[in-house]
């Protein structure tokens, strides 16, 4: 019974081996193949306009990047990888032959907001697209206070292009003049001293232009 046993032993074994060999051949051309698809390239081309947000221009002179964005998931920045500048009719062109990478296509020209270098991948890899790029424009807002209600001073939020708000103390009359959203309506927060109370006006500013707005308080 013994010997039986044995035998049976020595059959299985190189039946057990080849098995394994065999499952192993798999999971290596398995992942061959895995690394081959991540390796993999496709085609892509991305062109379109650069124009105004909400507005009618043409954007000519604007510098356009293609952005391989970094693989982290905290954050949407990434490498610029390509360039170009719109001619008269605003049109830019990338074409590219990448893998799974994320892209972005990133603007910026002067006296416009660029559509930033923070945003999420805006390209289709392997696709043919059509992709236009709107900036919004500055305007500048121009707010003469008056101060004809016995009010001590004002403090002023900060409008949507600046870094600092504005405090007015003292002073029968203050202007202050701050960059904001152009072709779009902006909001001016402002808060009364004494009595310390917010107050909020909202007023429309061109893109490109200056708007004017004067608030007693």
């Amino acid at each position: 019974m013994l010997k039986l046993t044995t035998s049976l032993h020595f059959l299985l074994l190189p039946k057990a081996l080849h098995a394994m060999k065999t499952i192993a051949m798999m999971l290596c051309l398995a992942a061959v193949l895995t690394s081959c698809e991540k390796k993999k390239k496709y085609e892509t081309s991305v062109s379109g306009i650069v124009k105004e947000k909400n507005g009618t221009r043409i954007i000519a002179g604007a510098k356009v990047y293609l952005l391989k964005l970094y693989d982290s998931p905290y954050s949407n920045s990434g490498e610029k990888i390509d360039s170009a500048v719109t001619g008269k009719d605003g049109r830019y062109k990338f074409t590219f032959n990448e893998g799974h990478e994320r892209f972005r296509v990133v603007a910026y020209a002067e006296d416009y907001y660029t559509n930033g270098e923070g945003g999420e991948a805006n390209v289709e890899v392997g696709d043919n697209q059509t992709l236009n790029i709107e900036l919004w424009p500055h305007a500048w807002l121009k707010v003469n206070f008056l101060n004809q209600s016995g009010a001590s001073g004002v403090n002023v939020n900060r409008f949507y292009g600046e870094v600092f708000g504005y405090q007015i103390y003292g002073q029968e009359d203050a202007t202050v003049i701050g960059q904001v959203l152009g072709n779009d309506t902006n909001d001016v927060n402002y808060f009364v001293y004494p009595e310390g109370k917010a107050l909020q006006r909202a007023v429309y500013c061109s893109g490109l232009d200056t708007t004017f707005l004067q608030i007693i308080y």
